[in-house]
């Protein structure tokens, strides 16, 4: 049983590797014996020195960066099999990123930079990495969603945090974006079926990561399961999709959520 799970020796690019949930994801896939190649722009002191590891600082809004690390990685030590186009920009109350703006007054500029990393970059990934596995007639791709992918913002939720008395608004583009992302999904899991490249999406509940107290409470009061993710909670089903105990399953999404959905 152990081997239907086995990631071992498995070459598996993740972006955003270095984050609070890239960070678990890679050292969960590094114990897991997989080799695995992190594209990012941040450090990565958390992630676990290993010789089954590769960082490079890569901006995946750009191709041909993506097309130098794909073909070293492929020198060094082979074709990729899967693929998890996990980074992303949110825009969370205090975080200075698009705070206090209305829909009506939301800029172009700050469209245009979330929607290129949180789609465009895992276009752009898919693209070339995907492409790759495709021609290789094997692998997996998890693309990493939200549930603001799937719903609205309950904007009270964030009604209590203000800067100057204006109101935070909890910003339509993350979910816009990853709206984008599900039918991403959904389209190269039948464009690349025949290729035996299976393509899944993980839907995330919100992660406990020292918010607001109010906020927290708030949040769990609409969860069944009374509280917040841990970055653990989703190691089981990123190994499940990832290896071939998933083997007939494409054009999925798993809702990892605690029941916030199903009321």
């Amino acid at each position: 049983m152990s081997n239907f799970f086995s990631l071992k020796d498995k070459i598996i690019f993740i972006t955003g590797g270095s984050g609070n949930l890239g960070t678990d994801f890679t050292n969960t896939l590094l114990d897991a014996k997989a080799k695995i190649v992190v594209l990012d722009i941040n450090n990565f002191d958390k992630i676990k020195q290993s010789e089954n590891l590769k960082y490079f600082s890569v901006d995946i809004t750009k191709k041909e960066e993506i097309k130098e690390v794909l073909e070293i990685v492929k020198k060094e030590w082979g074709i990729p099999y899967g693929l998890i186009n996990n980074a992303g920009i949110d825009s969370p109350p205090n975080s200075n990123v698009d705070s206090n703006v209305s829909f009506e007054n939301y800029s172009e500029d700050d469209w245009n930079r979330v929607m290129d990393v949180n789609l465009k970059g895992a276009f752009f990934c898919s693209q070339i990495i995907g492409n790759e596995m495709a021609q290789n007639k094997t692998g997996s791709i998890v693309n990493i969603n939200s549930l603001y992918g799937n719903l609205s913002p309950d904007q009270r939720l964030y009604s209590h945090f203000s800067d100057n008395d204006q109101s935070f608004f909890k910003p339509f583009v993350y979910g816009a974006s990853k709206a984008g992302l599900a039918n991403l999904t959904k389209y190269l899991s039948t464009y690349w079926a025949s290729n035996n490249v299976r393509v899944n999406s993980m839907t995330l509940g919100g992660v406990y990561n020292n918010q607001d107290k109010e906020f927290v409470s708030k949040y769990i009061d609409k969860v069944p399961m009374g509280r917040m993710a841990d970055v653990k909670d989703f190691r089981g089903a990123l190994i499940f999709l990832l290896s071939d105990s998933s083997s007939y399953v494409t054009g999925t999404d798993i809702v990892i959520d605690g029941g916030f959905s199903a009321w």
